[in-house]
């Protein structure tokens, strides 16, 4: 079962959510055609790509800050002391997978957590 979700909360998952059925683009980062010489060639995205246009388009004050365009560099823009636990994680909240948890160098993927055991990603 979903939890009841803040209006913040619901900016950004309304924009995830409408982004079902995208298909993965390994650096996709937008819902059509990007880029010339060898841009998107179609609307898709990975799952950095997926997590930073969610926060540019939901309007939140987070969205201009974030920077990083692999899960790795978004996960490294969040200071250490910020940083909280798998059981503290909230709707909205963005999850990093490492094959470390002890070395960001092996962050490889980012998903957005919706609740109830539940994420929003662009898994390949």
């Amino acid at each position: 079962m979903l939890p009841a979700y803040t209006p913040r909360q619901l900016r950004a998952l309304r924009v995830a959510v409408a982004r079902i059925g995208m298909p993965y683009i390994w650096g996709g980062e937008t819902d059509r055609r990007s880029g010339f010489f060898g841009g998107q060639a179609h609307g898709g995205y990975d799952c950095s790509g997926f997590a930073w246009r969610v926060f540019k388009l939901a309007g939140l004050p987070e969205g201009p800050q974030l920077g990083g365009r692999t899960a790795a560099g978004q996960a490294g823009e969040i200071p250490r002391a910020e940083r909280i636990t798998a059981a503290d994680v909230a709707p909205g909240d963005l999850v990093f997978y490492a094959t470390d948890v002890n070395n960001p160098a092996t962050i490889h993927h980012v998903g957005m957590y919706i609740g109830g055991g539940q994420m929003i990603h662009s898994p390949q």
